[in-house]
């Protein structure tokens, strides 16, 4: 189809206009030492042409449909970087999730570990009555036998007199009670008075 010559001529008229222009400002740029925003050009030269533009409605039409394809081509690119930045922070967000997850995690692992090892430090000494110069010393006590009951107003593997043994804070008879709380009185007394709390036996024994 052959096109009109007026047609053909403003045609031109505008692609000689938008280079005119375009050829200004670069020019202006240069003389000023300063960059033009491209987006500043582009507004020009656009209503540049949409004026000549009203004169043909083909010509307006499809200069209204390439403004609507930038504008919609923009639109979709800030809805992509919007979207980029929503799966980068949730990203970042389940990192951190992880992140906290796992210490929780360790913290627990290591609180079990320590409640262990409490545990069997006070199994340990819960089940291992006090060795060394204590077991000596109830040998030569009571043969070491915390249920002692001499008959003679002494009680458990030290040998305690009731007064002696409510001063330490004991309860009911010492050898009714554990072990455990027999070794930790006599210790006690022993801080208190010196070994001569038991004073025929820490003789025997070589005790200072």
């Amino acid at each position: 189809m052959r096109k009109h010559p007026r047609f053909a001529q403003a045609t031109f008229s505008v692609v000689i206009a938008i280079s005119t222009l375009t050829s200004f400002f670069a020019s202006a740029a240069s003389a000023a030492g300063r960059r033009i925003p491209a987006a500043a050009i582009h507004a020009v030269t656009h209503r540049h042409h949409l004026r000549h533009a009203r004169r043909n409605p083909a010509a307006l039409l499809a200069a209204e449909r390439r403004v609507a394809h930038q504008r919609a081509v923009a639109h979709r690119a800030a809805l992509h970087r919007a979207a980029e930045r929503r799966a980068a922070e949730h990203r970042a967000a389940a990192r951190w999730a992880a992140a906290h997850r796992a210490a929780l995690r360790l913290s627990a692992a290591r609180l079990a570990a320590a409640r262990h090892a409490a545990g069997a430090v006070r199994l340990a000494h819960a089940e291992i009555p006090a060795g060394g110069v204590w077991r000596q010393l109830r040998s030569c006590e009571s043969g070491g036998n915390y249920r002692e009951d001499s008959g003679n107003g002494y009680y458990g593997a030290y040998q305690f007199s009731l007064s002696t043994w409510r001063a330490m804070g004991g309860a009911g008879l010492p050898n009714q009670a554990p072990y455990t709380v027999q070794d930790t009185l006599a210790e006690r007394l022993q801080a208190n008075g010196g070994w001569h709390s038991w004073p025929s036996c820490s003789v025997q024994l070589g005790l200072g």
